[in-house]
């Protein structure tokens, strides 16, 4: 059977212990998302759009410092 709520303003639930959610797919719908904490991912994570860092570093457009040719490695992200 299925449970609907629908409430009128915030919601807020507390657990005093773990909290799991088991189902074949989970949707979130929001204008911002936040999670407050470590979180680990096991498996695919897809992202439609761009992802940037706490330092403003851009998955997409970010460039590296100390480019050469062949196999060296360049330097790290430049925020």
């Amino acid at each position: 059977s299925d449970i609907t709520a629908t409430a009128g303003g915030a919601v807020a639930v507390t657990a005093g212990g773990a909290a799991a959610i088991t189902a074949p797919i989970v949707e979130i719908t929001a204008g911002l998302t936040t999670v407050n904490g470590p979180m680990t991912v096991t498996g695919l994570l897809i992202a439609e759009s761009d992802v940037v860092t706490g330092y403003g570093v851009s998955l997409d457009q970010h460039v590296h410092s100390g480019v050469k040719a062949g196999p060296d490695f360049t330097g790290y992200p430049v925020p």
